[in-house]
């Protein structure tokens, strides 16, 4: 493995080919569907995780514009952070009730 400065974690050596043949068979356009269940028509720019960030198989890689990866990427974050967020206390009766 190797580590990538641009996304902090450690990706296979074989990633540029990777990468590469992610954008193939893409054919280089965004794959994220867009509501109305059309894909995005912007041109894409990322390899994305679909699931495990540690799985580099072609089943678990997308295609995906700046944004489009960049939205997916706070998703992620905001789960993250919220699965990480301390259960908050119920608040305490006072004495004299």
């Amino acid at each position: 493995m190797t580590w990538d400065e641009t996304t902090g974690r450690d990706l296979p050596p074989e990633w540029p080919a990777i990468r590469q043949r992610v954008k193939d068979r893409a054919g280089g356009r965004c794959q994220w569907v867009l509501p109305s269940g059309k894909r995005c028509p912007r041109d894409g720019t990322d390899a994305d995780h679909k699931g495990s960030k540690n799985d580099h198989g072609m089943h678990n890689l997308r295609w995906l514009c700046k944004f489009h990866h960049g939205k997916r990427t706070a998703i992620q974050g905001f789960m993250a952070r919220r699965a990480k967020k301390k259960p908050r206390r119920p608040p305490e009766q006072h004495p004299n009730r």
